[in-house]
């Protein structure tokens, strides 16, 4: 007999009765893609690094993610949506290669962004000024572990950023950066300087010998190579 799933709305969070996330997850999804269409919609005719500063100043807030379970497959849904605006605030090619969009904006991938909140909310926790959020939080990291979702939380993030469950409550933002910078191939890198330059070309910042349909053929070929 199939057990019934009963969803209401809480401060923004839809939380589900079968505790899955995924009804909010996909929620804040489409919230996500409503704010990066409005943002590219009323600010298209500014340049690419204006227009990418403006997606992250309004639209990638990533509310309530600290407590998702960033195992849940759902989750994928919301690591392709944001790419996809950082390619139309660039106008990059649908095709581009995804491992190129966190050089060229100068953050982190999507799921090492939600790791490093959630690496953040689980310190705050750890050090809060309540007991009993600190005494909880400490046995789902320490106790609890897999069978806890801040637990689960706590050793994907480690994972992702290759530390130990004892040196997270030290891990640093910086630290965090760096992981992700240090796995970096220098031809990655330097793929991704050539095609900044090229798409300054194309917004008029630089000026070049080339016409737009060959700055838009050297960008298609950088970026989906």
């Amino acid at each position: 007999m199939n057990c019934l799933c009963f969803e209401y709305s809480h401060h923004g969070h839809i939380i589900s009765s079968d505790s899955d996330d995924k009804s909010d997850i996909i929620n804040r999804r489409n919230i996500l893609c409503g704010l990066i269409n409005n943002v590219l919609c009323y600010f298209g005719r500014c340049c690419s690094v204006v227009k990418q500063r403006l997606l992250f100043t309004y639209c990638y807030s990533l509310y309530g993610s600290v407590l998702w379970d960033l195992e849940n497959p759902h989750v994928e849904s919301m690591c392709t949506a944001w790419p996809k605006g950082l390619r139309r605030a660039w106008g990059l090619p649908a095709d581009t290669h995804c491992a190129l969009l966190p050089i060229l904006s100068n953050s982190l991938p999507v799921i090492d962004e939600l790791a490093k909140r959630s690496v953040r909310f689980i310190q705050n926790c750890l050090d809060s000024d309540s007991l009993i959020v600190r005494t909880m939080s400490s046995y789902g990291v320490c106790v609890g572990r897999m069978l806890s979702p801040i637990g689960r939380n706590a050793f994907f993030s480690c994972s992702r950023f290759n530390t130990i469950i004892n040196d997270l409550s030290k891990l640093t933002v910086t630290q965090m950066r760096r992981h992700y910078q240090s796995a970096l191939n220098d031809e990655l890198v330097n793929t991704t300087s050539v095609l900044l330059e090229l798409l300054f070309i194309g917004d008029g910042a630089y000026s070049f010998d080339f016409d737009t349909d060959e700055v838009n053929m050297f960008i298609s070929c950088i970026s989906c190579q």
